[in-house]
């Protein structure tokens, strides 16, 4: 059992690090700029922990133009508790402005935020640890 989680911590570990570098050069290299939201997509889904509760999930179509070249991207716009909730439940509204980094030469674009660009490889990095940890010195372990 410890070594299966070693090898999935040092699988997420890897991932992380790739991904984490990655994402290191994009921003290296992107310039900032921003999107205008377009419109805003909903589907209904199950959310929350055990028991899953109906919700609405809402994603924004964000446009952007770099090098006169008009493109789109989907980034999500929260939820809401529930089936055919209204768009107005949603983080985002059409028209609002949406900050965005855009890599000049693939175009490229991710939201400029921590999470946008860092929250993969965090999320990655943490949970390679956490298995990391409990392969380590948790599982395993007789009284």
């Amino acid at each position: 059992m410890k070594a299966v989680l070693m090898l999935f911590a040092l699988v997420l570990l890897a991932l992380a690090g790739v991904i984490g570098v990655q994402r290191a050069n994009f921003v290296r290299q992107a310039v900032p700029t921003s999107g205008i939201v377009v419109d805003i997509e909903s589907r209904n889904a199950r959310c929350g922990r055990k028991p899953r509760r109906a919700c609405t999930k809402f994603t924004a179509v964000v446009e952007y133009t770099v090098a006169n070249d008009t493109r789109r991207m989907r980034t999500g716009a929260g939820q809401s508790r529930g089936r055919d909730e209204p768009e107005s439940e949603a983080s985002y509204d059409v028209g609002d402005a949406f900050a965005l980094r855009v890599h000049p030469a693939t175009r490229e674009a991710l939201p400029d935020s921590t999470m946008g660009l860092w929250g993969l490889p965090i999320m990655l990095g943490i949970g390679g640890g956490l298995f990391a940890v409990f392969g380590l010195w948790g599982v395993g372990r007789r009284r």
